[in-house]
């Protein structure tokens, strides 16, 4: 007996590739979720930063917000997140972010200020952006709770 097996290698791509922020999760829902910050959530964060060196300057950039319940005591930390391009090019996803501030065009995270420029990215990422998003993220060992494609660096 023959085993013939047929695989849609372009459907397997397509499962592999996130098509939004909330696509991002595909299990443990109730523990894990993915989605653009809200106004709140920026204002929360909204403070002046004094000019100083940054690590790197990001263009198309946004903010993320990911909500993580511990299984046990089913308490959620919420925190923000800057993605963009350095250099127009190189993506990055910093930490967890302190502080905000638009109009010097600084964002503080517990060790480094990241420069951004122009306003911030309106809408979801882009298919590029959720895949590098899914190998930070399963690099942060987040990705595997949260059943993300097995996007890695």
């Amino acid at each position: 007996m023959e085993n013939n097996l047929v695989v849609d290698a372009d459907a397997l791509r397509r499962s592999m590739v996130p098509t939004s922020l909330a696509n991002l999760v595909r299990r443990n829902h109730h523990l894990v979720s993915v989605c653009l910050a809200s106004k709140h959530q920026i204002a929360d964060k909204t403070n002046a930063i004094p000019q100083q060196a940054v690590k790197q300057t990001l263009d198309n950039w946004r903010l993320i917000a990911m909500h993580l319940t511990h299984p046990l005591t089913s308490n959620t930390k919420t925190s923000l997140h800057l993605i963009g391009h350095h250099s127009g090019r190189r993506f990055v996803m910093t930490s967890d972010i302190h502080s905000i501030d638009t109009n010097a065009g600084l964002v503080r995270t517990a060790n480094s200020i990241y420069g951004i420029t122009g306003r911030m990215s309106e809408g979801e990422p882009n298919p590029d952006e959720l895949i590098h998003m899914c190998a930070t993220l399963n690099g942060w060992g987040i990705g595997e709770l949260a059943g993300m494609p097995g996007w890695t660096w």
